[in-house]
């Protein structure tokens, strides 16, 4: 416990100076692979259209809405997200071109693929949570402006509504005061709270994990099998929310050495076979490695035991 202990301080005395970039770019290495995506798809138009022409058996003019629409989807929710706007809206697409492409290339046949696709998904939770937390913590600080600039004192502050993680608000007036945003909308109608946007993330986001452990080609070796045990540990204390910062360090530093050990896909000639394969891969497993920013960034939230330990 002390050597946890210390890993955390010394987690926080690192991120401490850049803590206010961190975010940007969490949110910037999220969306790294819809960015490449999109651009895999533009420069090998022929060879997509081929694909979806001779090997899915789709017309010419669907297969090219298929392409058009997944870039103009990728690009502008990508876009969106890094902005922090219509987080929600930007969610959604993503998720829905993670789906589109996961039947159309048929890549639910490969199980490292649905590893990688639902840790992405986790991440996109994060980036959930950390925007609903956001806009409660906006209207936090709204509902302490009028007694500043009026005469008539309201009631203080819930602790639900400073600490956006502890559990949902129950002051429905301060609701309607704002704008009806899409993340708004989903607070005011009780379909997602940031503790339980952020369980389901964290659930999601450490399958990678899984996939690390259960792919891993040098597990036999004392060295793999010592990196196999730190990420099986790592992600059930992510999943439990126990040193969950400490956990996230840890897991981001054996992902980003084994992301680029194993994709290294810059050193491989432009013709090599395996290069496309080793780039998305690179950059899938990026964009996980900003779903741990956001989670480091945010805390484990209300549902964890690191929360409930305040309680005693």
């Amino acid at each position: 416990m002390d050597i946890l202990r210390r890993v955390e301080r010394s987690a926080e005395a690192a991120v401490q100076p850049v803590r206010p970039y961190v975010p940007a770019l969490a949110r910037f290495l999220l969306v790294a692979t819809f960015f490449e995506d999109s651009w895999r798809i533009c420069s090998g138009w022929d060879v997509q259209m081929n694909f979806m022409v001779d090997e899915r058996g789709l017309p010419i003019a669907v297969a090219a809405s298929f392409l058009v629409l997944n870039v103009v989807i990728m690009l502008t929710c990508s876009t969106l997200a890094i902005l922090r706007k219509h987080v929600p809206i930007a969610i959604t697409g993503l998720v829905s071109v993670l789906a589109a492409q996961c039947l159309a290339y048929r890549l639910y046949e490969k199980s490292s693929y649905l590893l990688r696709a639902a840790s992405i998904a986790g991440a996109l939770l994060m980036l959930l949570a950390d925007s609903l937390a956001s806009a409660r913590s906006h209207r936090a600080v709204l509902s302490l402006l009028p007694p500043l600039l009026t005469s008539t004192p309201l009631p203080a502050a819930s602790p639900a509504a400073i600490d956006p993680f502890l559990r949902r608000p129950t002051a429905k007036p301060l609701l309607a005061r704002l704008p009806r945003s899409a993340g708004s909308l989903w607070l005011s109608v009780g379909l997602a709270s940031p503790a339980h946007v952020l369980l389901a993330g964290r659930v999601l986001l450490v399958t990678l994990c899984a996939g690390f452990i259960i792919g891993n080609e040098g597990a036999a070796s004392p060295l793999g099998l010592l990196a196999a045990a730190v990420a099986l540990a790592g992600a059930a204390m992510v999943v439990v929310g126990f040193r969950v910062r400490s956990s996230a360090v840890v897991l981001v530093a054996l992902l980003a050495v084994s992301n680029v050990a194993a994709n290294g896909w810059w050193t491989l000639h432009h013709e090599h076979p395996e290069r496309d394969f080793q780039k998305f891969d690179f950059f899938q497993t990026l964009s996980v490695l900003g779903g741990f920013l956001l989670l480091l960034n945010l805390g484990p939230g209300g549902l964890s035991v690191d929360e409930k330990k305040k309680s005693f």
